[in-house]
């Protein structure tokens, strides 16, 4: 077989109806997943939204998984002409097309569900507002002022903890005096904050 046509030396191709749909899918997929990192690149499509988040990650995944299973696909038809004597580059270009197509499918899916499970209505992921909380927890000064009774907060530490993770990760952020403010209206909650080297800082939190 010719290693860049996939043809043979009388012009048929040794790939499969299932190699060329592998080879269909996974280009779909990775055309599909460029297009929607450039809307997100240019601010058309953002992690902001739920639908956003699964689209990146997914798009994401659909690329990495296809890289990723062309060459673990081309290894493998290596390896399967070498145990079973058949054409290298035959073994070579199926394996491809099928890790191409099965890796873009694959990368797709779990990007996607990463996206999913990424994903916050405020936009701050979870691991920011983890710390951002757990620094004000281990704060005795900082939590002092935070649970004054005119804040009406929860008075024991780990509710207050728990609240104030999700007044961060659920609520809408919006410019408050010369701070930032993340208002969870469900709740009635408001958590004030700065962004210090990257670093989200919790100034104080109210009901």
């Amino acid at each position: 077989m010719t290693p860049v046509m996939f043809s043979d030396s009388d012009g048929t191709s040794p790939l499969k109806w299932y190699h060329w749909l592998a080879i269909g899918v996974g280009a779909a997929l990775v055309l599909t997943g460029v297009g929607i990192l450039i809307a997100g690149a240019v601010g058309t499509i953002s992690t902001a939204t739920l639908a956003g988040s699964i689209a990146l990650g997914a798009a994401k995944g659909a690329l990495i998984g296809a890289a990723i299973g062309t060459g673990v696909g081309a290894i493998g038809g290596g390896i399967y002409s070498g145990v079973t004597g058949a054409d290298f580059w035959t073994s070579v270009g199926q394996g491809a097309a099928l890790g191409f197509g099965i890796g873009a499918v694959i990368g797709a899916v779990a990007g996607g569900a990463a996206g999913y499970l990424s994903y916050t209505p405020s936009g701050i992921s979870r691991s920011v507002a983890n710390q951002a909380v757990k620094k004000v927890l281990n704060d005795p000064n900082k939590l002092n002022h935070i649970m004054q009774p005119k804040h009406n907060l929860p008075t024991k530490v780990k509710s207050l903890g728990r609240l104030m993770k999700n007044t961060i990760i659920k609520g809408t952020i919006e410019p408050y005096k010369t701070v930032q403010a993340v208002i969870w209206t469900a709740k009635g909650t408001t958590v004030t904050y700065t962004i210090v080297d990257g670093i989200m800082r919790i100034s104080d939190m109210w009901r």
